[in-house]
Parts: structure tokens; sequence; C-alpha cells
């Protein structure tokens, strides 16, 4: 389609005015954003971002002063002014319902009044992710294959302060510890569907051991060798001393660790080198090991499935961890534990190892809001857990009712998490399959 002009309608949501811009932006001479007093500074961002790559685009604001009000809308519409021979071309997608209403009805007016000569219009489809044009013309194909966006450039729409970049002369050594042995051993657990059993142990022995009854990590005075083979949480001793029945498995676990961080015991107690500080800071060698048994392993196994499975498919799939969302001016942060960008479709992913019901619930709602915060209405959400499988279900289908069938989030249990079957669960989520 050839046009001149493109008028964009700015929602809270940026993404869905920034595909549509990209999508018509070679050729055109210019775009207005129409914005309100809200969505302004959407509008700047939008254009900052169009701007990197288009330097020379023409990109102009328009402030509409009451969205609630039709008059006022025709009115301040009605003195946008075109070249007669321009061919204007409005996309309503953002926006509210009352604004694309009385923008398309003006530019019509102005239309059939001569002041504009050729007049088309569109909306981007969540469904399937297609502009669809109101003449009846063919619609475009899937727009995830055609249009990208850099994680940078989506936190830069929604007005994030963006990660500091060292230069690569000043940027340190990564300290990361090296879990890879450790989590040859967990994968293992999985594949052979014993990984319920490791998350039992773990919420037994790690969580009461390390962290109060507030969640939050402590230092304990001391930890016997005994009380972590020990078979249940005894408030008396007994006199009989039964033997976990997953600790063998476990200490495979604990014995690959790096050799920084490795479990060392002396004279039946384990020695915790770190401080109360760095417990409370959650930094320090040992303090890492904690987060990694609580559950670090589990988004390091998700993160290395993604990324074995995207290499042999080639599939366009942009992953990033830990994605740390910052508001420049207001708002509470957040953190991503795994996304996927599929075009500027986006994925967010959400692990978790508590077999808990209401805090997996919790959860899910947290990475479902976060992931349409971020990536509107076309975004995807998954909950990756180690729960049985008729608790996922169950989980799914309360949800299911409590959010009106919403068919953008899925709840994995513990049986889908052998490689194959993660990946081709979250692939088709992502792609609608």
């Amino acid at each position: 389609m050839q046009i001149d002009h493109l008028v964009l309608l700015i929602g809270t949501n940026p993404l869905p005015n920034y595909v549509a811009a990209k999508y018509f932006l070679e050729g055109i001479k210019s775009v207005t954003t129409v914005y309100t007093r809200e969505t302004f500074h959407i509008a700047q961002r939008l254009g900052t971002v169009l701007k990197k790559r288009h330097e020379t685009l023409d990109y102009r604001l328009w402030g509409i002063s009451d969205p609630g009000h039709a008059l006022k809308i025709q009115q301040e519409i009605g003195n946008l002014s075109f070249n007669k021979e321009e061919r204007v071309h409005l996309n309503y997608t953002g926006g509210t319902k009352n604004m694309a209403v009385h923008v398309y009805r003006t530019l019509v007016s102005q239309q059939q009044s001569g002041k504009i000569s050729e007049l088309s219009f569109s909306y981007l489809d969540a469904h399937d992710f297609k502009i669809k044009f109101d003449d009846g013309r063919s619609n475009t194909p899937d727009l995830r294959q055609e249009i990208n966006i850099t994680i940078n450039d989506l936190l830069t729409l929604h007005g994030c302060i963006l990660p500091e970049e060292k230069p690569k002369d000043k940027q340190e050594a990564d300290d990361s510890p090296d879990w890879s042995k450790a989590n040859k051993v967990l994968r293992q657990f999985i594949v052979k569907n014993q990984i319920y059993e490791f998350v039992l142990w773990k919420n037994q022995k790690i969580r009461w051991l390390f962290y109060d009854d507030n969640d939050r990590l402590r230092k304990p005075d001391f930890v016997l060798l005994s009380e972590l083979k020990k078979s249940v949480r005894c408030e008396i001793y007994s006199g009989r001393e039964e033997v976990h029945p997953f600790h063998q498995h476990a200490l495979e676990v604990i014995n690959a660790f790096p050799e920084k961080q490795a479990w060392r015991f002396k004279d039946g107690y384990l020695e915790i080198p770190d401080s109360e500080k760095a417990f409370k800071s959650r930094t320090g060698d040992f303090v890492k090991t904690i987060l990694y048994l609580d559950g670090g392993w589990l988004e390091d196994y998700v993160f290395q499935v993604l990324i074995e499975k995207i290499e042999q498919e080639d599939l366009p799939f942009y992953l990033h961890r830990n994605v740390h969302v910052k508001k420049e001016h207001a708002g509470k942060d957040f953190e991503i534990d795994v996304m996927i960008l599929n075009g500027y479709q986006l994925c967010g992913i959400s692990i978790t190892t508590t077999l808990k019901e209401s805090l997996c619930k919790s959860k899910a709602f947290e990475i479902l809001h976060r992931s349409q915060q971020m990536g509107g209405e076309e975004a995807r959400s998954v909950l990756v857990t180690a729960l049985k499988p008729d608790t996922a279900l169950r989980i799914q289908e309360d949800l299911a009712v409590d959010t009106g069938g919403q068919p953008h989030l899925r709840i994995l249990g513990g049986d889908s998490l052998a490689p194959k079957k993660l990946w081709e669960a979250i692939k088709q989520h992502i792609l609608g399959e």
C-alpha cells in the first residue's frame, strides 16, 4: 500500500503503534501521533525509538485535550492539516474506542470536504498478528515474521531505565559460579522423573534451615550433618535416626558444586563461612549455594533447554534472562525470569520451585500481568513449576475462571519439565499451534 502520511492513536501500550509504524515506515513522508495528557510521554518515546533507525523521519505530535469528549476530539483533529495530494492512512489500534471512532469520522469528513484526496484505515489484530484493512484488501502476513524489536527498544518504549553498559576494556570478569556439574545431576533427576522428590527434600531441609517464617534468608547458628540426613523434621529427638530417602541424591548435587562454593563439613557440622550481612544482602559464595538449591537450578535448566532447542530448530527467537524492569519516573520495579521475543511478540516466563498452590497462583497472576504490561494483548505467559500434574492442572483451571478464560497463560508442572516436553509446550504456546 502506498501512503504518504501515517496517523497513529497512542494508547497506554506503545507496542502496537511501534508495529504499525514499522510496517508502514518505508516510503512514507511523515507520522502524526495523536496523544492525550496521559500518553504524551509514550508518544515521545515512540518517536525516540523510531528515529534511532530513521533519523530523517518527520515525526509529529498532536494532542487532544479530552479523549472522552466527542466534539473536542473532532474539533482538534479537524485542525490537522495535510497537503491535498497526500495519501493519509489511519491505524486505529491504539487509543480509546472513543478516540478511534471520532478521529475516524473526522478524517472521513475532511476527505469529503476535499482536504484529503486519498484516505485509508487499518488496525493490528492481536489474535493473528496481522494488519487488517477496512477496504477488504488482503491482510498482511503474520508480522511476527517481519517486524522485530530489541529488548532495549522495548524497555525504552515503556520508559524503563536501560542496563548500564561498561566499555569493554573496563568490564569486570564474570565471577558467576559454574553450576554446570550440579545442573547435569539435576537434569538427570528431571529425566528420571525424580524432581518432585528433590524439591520436597529442598523444602524440608534448605528452606527450613536457611529461611525464616517470612521467607527471608537467615544465617543459622550451626547446621548438623545429621540434621541434613534426618528423614523428617523432628521437634523432639526420638533417639532413632532415619535417613531421608533423597539424602544421597541430594548429596550428588552438593558434591558437584564449584570449588569456590563447595560445602565442607567438619566434626559433623557444616561450615558456614559467610556473615549475617551476606545473608541479608543475598551475596557471598555460600549464600549463592543456598539461592541455587532453592530454585536457581531450575532457572538454569529452563534457560539452557530453551537455548539448545532454539539453536537446533534455528528459530528467530531472542532469549533474555533476569530482565530487570525499572521505570524511570514511577512504578514498582519487577523482574521477568526469562523473556522470549518472537519478532515483536513477547513471552514472559516465571519459574518457581514452591509447592504452595496460593503462591503459584500469585506468581501466575504476576507473570500474566507483567507480560501484558510489556507486550500488550499479543503477549504470552508461562509459569514453570515442579508441581504434580493434577495440581498444575487445577491451578490452570482455577485461573481460567478468575481471568475470564485467559488463553495466553500456561501452567507447566513437573511432568512437563523433560527437555522435549518443556520445549514443545512453550513453543506451541508462543506460536499458537
